[in-house]
């Protein structure tokens, strides 16, 4: 839709788009892919949040116990109770992943909107960066951090994320910014006489941030992954504070204790997918060809042909 043609033209067709962004609100609630992962998501923030007002499992004679009514996920080599291990685990795993991930999303979304409006040597350099980036494993990183500051907890996979996975977002969020500010939106502000910062902060960066909020829930299920792979892989501390990778870690030491490496590692895979669902979730919600297909009934988007179609039958009608 150009600015020469008529604004009640253009005011038909923001109706258009304001009933299909509509719709995601539709998807979320009416698949059953989007409601099972926000239960598992609403579940794991609520346990991380009840626990911290629990006490901190207490040790007892009772070393390695199977499964029982008094413990009903058995005991650790500590003898603590397994079952308290693995809500207050939560609580460290959730505050790693909401951490990195608002990190990711802040670097990713910030340099890659930037970078694809501005263009020119800012956006080379950021593309460059991007390259350099994307060649380091995090985990290898992460070790290399430990190793230098001799410190070992979550920060420092908040700060090896924050640095290093804002990288998918920023491209992501470039590309859809290199499309969105050559839009009809876009070339009205510019019209307008806005500045470039505020035709990026009103009309361009609300287009181009669905990938971000895509990406969010991912970036947290690869931050406590990584948070328990490490934990793993070191030695088990008795000192430590109760996490998921300090349970899988002790199931290394002793093979026989299964319920050591059975019950945190389920509790990894339901906590992580149902970061996927929510984002595979979003992702049918923000995009309006995917969302006809998760919907029976939901318009499709208006195109610039249907645009066109839709403005020939009108001419028609009012002769």
């Amino acid at each position: 839709m150009r600015l020469s043609e008529r604004p009640s033209q253009f005011a038909g067709f923001v109706r258009a788009r304001i009933r299909q962004r509509a719709g995601m609100l539709r998807v979320l609630w009416r698949t059953r892919r989007a409601r099972v992962g926000l239960a598992g998501l609403l579940t794991v923030v609520l346990i991380a949040v009840l626990t911290g007002f629990l006490a901190v499992p207490a040790t007892s004679p009772r070393i390695l116990e199977a499964p029982s009514l008094g413990h009903l996920l058995g005991t650790d080599a500590e003898g603590r109770d397994v079952l308290a291990c693995l809500l207050h685990g939560t609580r460290t795993g959730v505050a790693a992943g909401l951490s990195s991930a608002a990190l990711v999303v802040l670097f990713g979304v910030t340099l890659g909107a930037v970078s694809g409006f501005y263009g020119g040597r800012l956006d080379a350099f950021v593309t460059r960066t991007i390259e350099v980036l994307l060649s380091v494993p995090a985990v290898v990183a992460v070790l290399a951090l430990r190793g230098i500051t001799g410190q070992h907890g979550f920060l420092d996979v908040v700060v090896v994320f924050g640095v290093l996975r804002w990288t998918d977002v920023a491209r992501m969020t470039r590309a859809e910014v290199l499309r969105a500010r050559n839009s009809d939106w876009a070339l009205a502000a510019h019209a307008l006489g806005l500045p470039p910062w505020k035709v990026l902060w009103r009309h361009v960066l609300p287009d181009a941030v669905s990938p971000a909020v895509v990406a969010a829930p991912i970036a947290m299920g690869a931050a406590i992954v990584v948070d328990a792979s490490l934990t793993m892989l070191g030695a088990p501390d008795p000192d430590a504070p109760a996490t998921w990778g300090a349970l899988l870690a002790g199931a290394r030491l002793h093979r026989d204790a299964w319920w050591l490496a059975v019950f945190p590692g389920l509790a990894l895979f339901a906590c992580v997918a149902s970061f996927n669902l929510v984002s595979e979730s979003l992702r049918d919600a923000l995009d309006p060809h995917l969302r006809t297909l998760a919907v029976p009934g939901v318009e499709a988007p208006p195109t610039r042909e249907g645009a066109a179609i839709n403005t020939r039958r009108s001419d028609r009608t009012n002769r």
